[in-house]
């Protein structure tokens, strides 16, 4: 409440130097001392009224009687008439930004679960065909708007990778390439908006067996039995999209045209085992889990 008394205040202050600049300079107006009124708006003096309830309200209700005495003068000039047309345009505005910067905005809200329908079973079609040709499990980031405004324009981005040596330390992965991820379903790199209190999925990574996908094209040699390739909007020729069974740690960015970017790491482990049971696979060979950077 003091907050919106404060921008009600300063809305109709900034109304008042409109419809009369010599109030600029210092005035009285029916009672309302107003000392060099832009310079106090300027350097937010306004914001001391909020110490005292009873203060915002004697002012408001002495700017209010201010305002019918001046739009009831008979003598009013066009001019004023005008500013008193922008004046109100101008609080309705504010009003907007208002709503939009502090009451009405969305919030992040990432997760990713090892259990369905983040993460689950499905099988890899051929896109022209429809015939069958492996089995692999999907992770998905589950992307939810836990606000109260659609959350606008987001992109999800791989940005560094770690690998985990055989003591406790992680190396950079030097040659692994940032590079947007896609999101589920329509496979674009950005999703248009995400309404309050929904979410939408991002497509993060898929474990695939090796015997189903030709590395040798990404110069890759190995003898693993499983691989995990993140789910990028392309698949560069270095093949640093290729994950090899290990331990890593990955750095993700969130990004909305409303919000600021949200970076989140995660802990990334999978075994070189492929097992045909869901519920198995997801519990015991693999782990993907927020962590601190």
């Amino acid at each position: 409440m003091i907050k919106a008394g404060v921008v009600l205040l300063s809305s109709a202050l900034l109304f008042l130097v409109l419809i009369n600049p010599v109030l600029a300079d210092g005035s009285s107006l029916g009672g309302l001392q107003i000392p060099n009124l832009k310079d106090s708006l300027q350097s937010g003096e306004t914001a001391n009224i909020t110490k005292d309830n009873g203060a915002i309200s004697n002012q408001l209700d002495s700017i209010k009687q201010e305002l019918e005495r001046i739009v009831n003068k008979k003598d009013v000039p066009w001019e004023a008439m005008v500013a008193l047309l922008l004046g109100l345009a101008g609080i309705f505005k504010l009003q907007e930004y208002v709503d939009r910067k502090w009451l009405r905005k969305p919030v992040w809200d990432i997760d990713l679960k090892l259990a369905p329908p983040d993460s689950h079973k499905i099988a890899l079609r051929n896109q022209s065909s429809g015939q069958r040709i492996c089995d692999t499990y999907y992770f998905r980031f589950r992307v939810t708007n836990a606000g109260n405004y659609q959350m606008e324009d987001i992109e999800v981005m791989v940005e560094e990778l770690y690998k985990k040596g055989r003591g406790s330390s992680y190396t950079k992965v030097r040659n692994f390439l940032p590079l947007n991820l896609v999101w589920a379903h329509n496979h674009l790199v950005t999703m248009s908006k995400i309404q309050p209190k929904l979410f939408k999925h991002c497509d993060f990574a898929h474990i695939v067996e090796t015997n189903y996908l030709n590395l040798g094209q990404f110069g890759i040699t190995t003898t693993v039995s499983v691989a995990m390739l993140l789910d990028t909007y392309v698949q560069p020729n270095t093949g640093s999209h290729i994950i090899l069974p290990g331990k890593y740690k990955i750095k993700i960015a969130f990004a909305a045209n409303n919000l600021p970017p949200k970076i989140i790491w995660f802990k990334l482990e999978f075994r070189d085992i492929w097992d045909n049971n869901e519920q198995q696979m997801l519990t015991r060979n693999v782990v993907i889990e927020k962590v601190a950077s």
